[in-house]
């Protein structure tokens, strides 16, 4: 991309592998903490550790890739409109991806579906009114033990009725 030439399924394949497997590595990690008891970064009984990767995920099977199957993985779609996304790459300096090649990415783009594990996020705003609406989204969705609830576990069975019903 550096050199202005848009990426290819071929170079792209063994990056989202790479990515795929330091997901699945940290799962694992995650997991087995959780198993000993030992829980996120050692702080037992408080909400589990979040690995954030930013990359564009661009197609479904690209997502699917990263996310291998594991129901602990979400994306976050920041959804802009094109001609923001212009005015942003051509206000970059210093950037590997030049301004040229944003129709390229646009062309690859798949929107996510309503049954894909991502939470589309309006971003044609400024940066610091787009993190405060990722955060929430993140943290409405990190699962929390119940002890540490104050109206006990929220699990499908309470849904749509109000804390403490």
């Amino acid at each position: 991309m550096r050199s202005g030439l848009p990426l290819t399924e071929a170079l792209r394949a063994p990056w989202l592998a790479g990515l795929a497997e330091l997901i699945l590595r940290w799962i694992e990690e995650e997991e087995e903490e959780e198993e000993e008891g030992v829980g996120a970064r050692g702080l037992r009984g408080h909400r589990r550790a979040v690995l954030v990767l930013a990359c564009s995920a661009l197609t479904r099977a690209y997502r699917r890739t990263l996310a291998a199957g594991s129901p602990a993985v979400r994306f976050a779609f920041l959804e802009v409109d094109p001609a923001r996304l212009k005015e942003r790459l051509a206000a970059r300096t210093g950037h590997f991806m030049p301004a040229e090649l944003l129709d390229s990415q646009l062309e690859t783009l798949e929107r996510p579906a309503p049954d894909e594990p991502v939470w589309v996020i309006p971003a044609n705003g400024s940066i610091a009114e787009t993190v405060p609406i990722v955060l929430e989204r993140v943290d409405s969705w990190i699962p929390r033990p119940a002890e540490s609830l104050p109206n006990g576990p929220r699990g499908p069975e309470n849904a749509g009725r109000p804390p403490g019903a």
